[in-house]
């Protein structure tokens, strides 16, 4: 909303990965790359078990027995969480908001210190 009305924005983020680290995050931060999200896509993915006997009581017949695959069911996570980070980019470069990639520290008032594995520079 700043950018909107004209101010500068800029927006330090760790580099993208599904699985968080001291050196890797992505936009959305906690809910959407390690919390919220992946949670309620595994707990979903979890009741299909149960809601597929469940179906039976129900009068649905079942033509052959379902299967389960671990990896699918990551992938699928993978997929939305990556899907999710660049709705976000896209949003903030759509606003406006600078994206700079890596670990931010306020050096003073008007200074910011930009780190990653490869490069450290100073944005004012």
């Amino acid at each position: 909303m700043a950018s909107q009305k004209g101010a500068k924005v800029g927006l330090c983020e760790l580099p993208f990965d599904p699985v968080s680290s001291e050196s890797k995050g992505g936009l959305g931060g906690t809910c959407v790359i390690r919390g919220c999200v992946p949670k309620k896509l595994l707990v979903y993915g979890s009741a299909f078990a149960a809601d597929f006997e469940d179906a039976r009581g129900f009068g649905w017949s079942l033509t052959s027995h379902p299967t389960f695959k671990w990896e699918s069911l990551l992938q699928a996570k993978t997929q939305e969480i990556t899907r999710l980070n660049g709705i976000y980019s896209k949003l903030l470069d759509g606003a406006g908001v600078q994206l700079y990639t890596g670990a931010g520290r306020l050096l003073d008032a008007h200074t910011v210190q930009i780190t990653t594995p490869e490069v450290r520079r100073i944005c004012t």
